[in-house]
């Protein structure tokens, strides 16, 4: 963990403007399309938000209320500084917290809307923030996540690739779409 938390640190020092590249918009759209956020209830929370803090600051433009969570103090600081400078989102809007996946800082049954973003392969004890969600999950809440999906789900040649690759990254699992379905249900 002090592995990842110290690349992402390094990594999120570097960003410097905001941009929403292809693949950040691809997620936006499906997080809106997933999610109820247009009735602007409740409170939306990105677990794993990362340095740029697109999800917060693209929800919070929408006046709903946002709070994203990383392990690295570094990409906090970014998110804020980029959420600060953009028009049309307002301070008690949003919020950048530094806290671990497996300990969230909230009461239970407290958040509405949940988005976490390729975190859960990451995470030696995946099942602790699965029972984090749960606890912090609002009956009847909504969650958008993406996880790798599963190496026998992919031609082979690209599971080949991808397993060299998820060893680089820090990736301990891949997971089957039923599989999770089935962890969040218990």
């Amino acid at each position: 963990l002090r592995a990842q938390k110290s690349l992402y640190d390094k990594e999120y020092a570097g960003f410097k403007e905001y941009q929403l590249e292809n693949w950040r918009i691809s997620y936006i759209k499906r997080i809106f399309n997933t999610l109820d956020l247009k009735q602007r209830k409740g409170i939306f929370l990105d677990i794993g938000v990362g340095g740029s803090g697109y999800t917060v600051i693209e929800v919070a433009k929408n006046n709903v209320r946002s709070i994203g969570v990383d392990i690295s103090p570094e990409a906090m600081k970014v998110a804020h500084r980029f959420a600060k400078n953009i028009l049309g989102v307002k301070s008690h809007l949003h919020d950048f917290i530094v806290c671990s996946a497996t300990h969230l800082p909230f009461k239970g049954n407290s958040i509405s809307k949940i988005a976490s973003i390729a975190v859960l392969e990451h995470i030696p004890n995946d099942r602790c923030v699965i029972d984090e969600i749960s606890r912090t999950m609002k009956r009847k809440g909504e969650l958008f996540i993406t996880v790798p999906n599963a190496y026998c789900r992919m031609l082979p040649t690209f599971a080949i690739y991808c397993y060299h690759i998820d060893r680089l990254i820090g990736h301990l699992r891949h997971y089957k779409a039923e599989d999770l379905i089935e962890m969040f249900l218990k």
